[in-house]
């Protein structure tokens, strides 16, 4: 599946962080299994980064420590 940015639509904050790591632009097109293969190395990559295994979901904390992670924040 083929996205077309537009940076005017409501994306989820982790979408958001993927457009902002590409440095896509408006009008942009990027596939969807980028995403998923970009935000699945992230995520494994900060799992590690914490040692917290793959099965564990992570807790409110650990959720706003990704977000942060991913934003290069």
């Amino acid at each position: 599946m083929d996205f077309i940015i537009d940076l005017k639509k409501d994306y989820s904050p982790y979408f958001r962080a993927f457009i902002k790591a590409q440095g896509l632009k408006d009008g942009d097109e990027c596939k969807g299994y980028e995403y998923i293969n970009w935000i699945a190395g992230k995520n494994e990559e900060f799992r590690k980064s914490i040692g917290l295994d793959e099965y564990t979901p992570y807790t409110k904390e650990q959720k706003k420590m990704f977000l942060k992670f991913i934003n290069g924040i």
